[in-house]
């Protein structure tokens, strides 16, 4: 029978952003980035949850004439790329990189 680690070392605490896949034994698949992107993401703790909120949209401008505005139906650039091949129609591979702007092209 396989099981789980039971007790790892932490990790050293460098970077902003992890991923992570998942795949349980019915073939049900996620693949997860999340990301604060600076040290302390937007400084803002969502309530009394201590949850620090994220601040992933400063890659966006509202500027209309930016390259990177946002608006209806437009794909914007952006670094997040949680990948998942799919093979017959079902999960076959879940994937992605950390990395910042050079996630897109790894």
């Amino acid at each position: 029978m396989k099981v789980a680690a039971q007790e790892l070392k932490p990790l050293d605490p460098k970077g902003d952003t992890v991923w992570f896949g998942v795949v349980d034994k019915d073939g049900n698949a996620v693949s997860v980035i999340q990301s604060i992107y600076h040290d302390f993401g937007s400084g803002i703790v969502a309530g009394d949850t201590g949850v620090l909120l994220q601040n992933r949209s400063s890659f966006f401008s509202l500027d209309p004439n930016h390259i990177n505005h946002r608006e209806p139906g437009k794909r914007t650039f952006h670094t997040f790329n949680p990948a998942m091949l799919m093979k017959d129609c079902r999960p076959f591979l879940v994937y992605s990189t950390m990395g910042g702007e050079g996630e897109p092209q790894t």
